[in-house]
C-alpha cells in the first residue's frame, strides 16, 4: 500500500493596522460585498495580491463596526475644508 501524500495549505498570516486593511479593500465597501470577497477567496490557491486581500477582508469583518467608524473619519477628513 502506498501512502500519498495530501496538501496542506497553509494560510500565512499577515499582521495588519486598520489602515493597511481599508487600504487593500477599499473605503465605503458594503459587509455583503466584503464578505463575498472573502467567500471566494478561500477556494484553491491564491497569488500574493489575493492572500492580502483574503487577510484584509478577514481583519475588516471581524471588527466591522471600527472599520466603519474608519471610513467615517477618512471621508470627514478628505472633504474637510481648511479654515
Amino acid at each position: 500500500m502506498k501512502i500519498v501524500p495530501t496538501k496542506v495549505s497553509f494560510i500565512r498570516r499577515i499582521i495588519m493596522t486598520m489602515d493597511e486593511a481599508c487600504k487593500i479593500v477599499g473605503y465605503n465597501t458594503t459587509q455583503h460585498a466584503t464578505r463575498n470577497m472573502t467567500i471566494a477567496l478561500q477556494f484553491g490557491r491564491n497569488t500574493e495580491e489575493e492572500e492580502s486581500r483574503l487577510q484584509a477582508g478577514l481583519f475588516l469583518l471581524r471588527r466591522w463596526k471600527k472599520y466603519q467608524q474608519a471610513c467615517n473619519d477618512y471621508r470627514d477628513n478628505k472633504f474637510r475644508r481648511a479654515v
